[in-house]
């Protein structure tokens, strides 16, 4: 093992045999960043594992791929890195590092595999691997998975292959997914939330944000702000917390521009449909009668810009909240969680 500017897997004797690897490339700001899991499968041939070279100039990291002759081959059974640490040291400059992680194809791993963790702070990324056994002919795949936190300018934030957390700040920021299960949070800001092919989490903050999803079954939470949701393909869940996240007026209410009626589901389960008693009750569905001011009814009505989702919490009559949906989907009580 190698500390600080150059990192090898191993400690047997290199061979000629060619490196098979994949290198691929994200940015990550100075904040917490973690394996999201790893996965153990079988290979044909003898093992293989891949070392890598650091490279470290102004505050940049860049991994990459060794030469041929960086490849090691016919690890025996039960011969483990124990307790391997990668370390990037001396992080300096730009507040930004751009790590390009190698995948290895054929190689290494079957049993013991332990905890996976990296630990990313203003001068350090370590990664701890323990108990981390190799079987012959066996392959280990590392998912990246990253947790990043913006700063209070407008900043952009992309996820890597796993499962990744993605956190605006104060500016306009923009949080972009990937092919993990990610969670995308807005901050204060007017933010830009993008959903990449998992089952992802798009919460907006306290600004007017865009959350746009993916081709899963995804999570859209607009919270404060007069927000705009598109869902994507998949059975999407559009939620809403507290009448004060869409409000009553065009102004201040939320706009889903592709729900698709049988498939997604808008969930007002979290907010109290009658304030005047204790609990959580639950809303009623009137269709598009008029409020008869009892509190807890629930109205959907069509107007030429749109079809409208309006709830009386108070029972006075008159919407607390609406939900304008583009087009014109014909929903009924099996859209909403009530």
């Amino acid at each position: 093992m190698l500390t600080g500017t150059k990192v090898r897997l191993g400690i047997f004797a290199p061979t000629r045999e060619q490196a098979i690897a994949r290198a691929v490339s994200k940015t990550i700001t100075r904040a917490a960043v973690e394996f999201a899991d790893t996965s153990a499968y079988d290979t044909t041939g003898d093992d293989l594992v891949v070392p890598a070279s650091i490279d470290i100039a102004g505050g940049r990291v860049v991994a990459r791929i060794l030469a041929e002759e960086g490849a090691f081959r016919n690890v025996n059974d039960k011969t483990g890195f124990n307790g391997f640490t990668l370390t990037f040291a001396a992080l300096t400059g730009d507040p930004r590092a751009e790590i390009r992680a190698v995948e290895v194809v054929r190689g290494a791993s079957a049993e013991g595999i332990g905890a996976a963790k990296i630990r990313f702070d203003h001068d350090t990324l370590s990664v701890n691997l323990d108990d981390l056994a190799f079987g012959r002919g066996d392959a280990l795949t590392l998912r990246l998975g990253l947790k990043l936190t913006g700063t209070a300018r407008a900043d952009k934030l992309a996820g890597y292959e796993g499962d990744d957390a993605l956190h605006g700040h104060a500016g306009a920021d923009e949080l972009r997914g990937n092919k993990g299960n990610d969670l995308l949070a807005g901050g204060s800001g007017d933010d830009l939330l993008l959903g990449g092919s998992g089952r992802d989490t798009l919460r907006g903050g306290a600004g007017e944000d865009r959350l746009v999803a993916g081709p899963g079954a995804d999570v859209l939470i607009g919270g404060a702000g007069a927000d705009r949701l598109d869902g994507g393909g998949g059975a999407d869940r559009f939620v809403f917390q507290s009448v004060a996240e869409s409000g009553p007026t065009a102004a201040t209410r939320d706009r889903i521009g592709d729900f698709v009626a049988g498939e997604d589901r808008i969930d007002l389960a979290g907010i109290d449909a009658n304030v005047g008693r204790s609990g959580n009750q639950a809303f009623r569905l009137i269709g598009d009668d008029p409020f008869s001011g009892a509190a807890g009814e629930l109205r959907v009505f069509e107007r030429a810009t749109g079809t409208f989702v309006t709830g009386d919490v108070d029972g006075d009559g008159r919407a607390d909240f609406s939900i304008q949906l583009s087009g014109r989907p014909e929903l009924d009580a099996a859209d909403f969680l009530l």
